[in-house]
C-alpha cells in the first residue's frame, strides 16, 4: 500500500553533518531538505530518499552564486573550497542505494558533472546528505509556499519519477526553474506551476529574504 509522505512533516531544527546518524530516523521519503551555508547569502533544496540520500538539481560546483545568478562559472571564488570538501570525503566506497516496497535507487555517479563543459550544467544528481550540506547545517522543511492545497505524492510515486529522471541534464533558472522549484514538483502533485513565492523582479521570495542570515 502507497504510502503517503505528507503526515503532516513541516519543519525540524537545524542539524550538522556530525548529528545526522543521530537524527536520520525523523526524515521520511518526500521530505524536503533546506541546505544553509554560512558562507553564502543563500539556501540549497533536495528531497530525502531515504538511508542516507537525497535528490537534488546542482552542478559540479554547489555553492556558486555567481554562476546561479549570471549563468557562467566562476572557478577562482568556489573551486578551492569545492577541492578542500572533495579531498576530506573522496573515498573508494561503493555507491549507496536506498530502497523502498522492491524499488532501488542509486546514488549518482561521483564523476557526474566533473569534467569539461559539464563543470556547468546542471543535472538531477542522487548524493549523500553529507556531501551536499559541506560543514553547513540542513533541516527538513515542508512548509513551502503555495503548497497548502497540494496533495504530496506517495513513496511509491516519489520512487518511479526519481528511478526515470536521475542523473539527467536539466535546464536551471534561479527565478523560475530553480533547486526549490523541482523539489517541489517531485513532492506535489500538480505542482508545475508553483513558483514556491518567487518575486520576478529580482529573484528573491519572502522566504529567501528570511534565509539570508544562517541559523547557528
Amino acid at each position: 500500500m502507497s504510502k503517503s509522505t505528507e503526515e503532516d512533516r513541516r519543519e525540524t531544527r537545524w542539524i550538522s553533518e556530525q548529528e545526522w546518524q543521530d537524527q536520520k530516523c525523523h526524515y521520511q521519503i518526500g521530505d524536503l531538505i533546506e541546505f544553509a551555508s554560512r558562507e553564502k547569502l543563500y539556501r540549497h533544496w533536495g528531497m530525502f530518499l531515504g538511508g542516507n540520500l537525497v535528490v537534488h538539481v546542482t552542478a559540479h560546483t554547489l555553492w556558486n552564486p555567481v554562476r546561479d545568478f549570471f549563468g557562467r562559472d566562476d572557478t577562482i571564488l568556489d573551486m578551492a573550497s569545492q577541492t578542500e570538501f572533495e579531498e576530506e570525503h573522496e573515498n573508494h566506497s561503493p555507491p549507496e542505494q536506498t530502497e523502498w516496497m522492491g524499488m532501488v535507487i542509486w546514488e549518482s555517479p561521483r564523476s557526474l558533472g566533473r569534467h569539461g563543459t559539464d563543470r556547468t550544467t546542471y543535472f538531477i544528481k542522487v548524493e549523500h546528505i553529507v556531501r551536499i550540506v559541506q560543514k553547513g547545517t540542513f533541516r527538513v522543511n515542508n512548509n513551502g509556499q503555495n503548497t497548502a492545497s497540494l496533495k504530496a505524492k506517495s513513496a511509491d510515486e516519489i520512487f518511479r519519477q526519481i528511478q526515470s529522471v536521475r542523473n539527467q541534464k536539466v535546464e536551471y533558472c534561479i527565478r523560475t526553474k530553480n533547486c526549490e522549484h523541482f523539489v517541489t514538483s517531485w513532492k506535489y502533485h500538480n505542482a508545475d506551476d508553483v513558483k514556491s513565492g518567487v518575486n520576478a523582479d529580482n529573484g528573491t521570495s519572502g522566504q529567501v529574504k528570511k534565509r539570508l542570515r544562517v541559523p547557528t
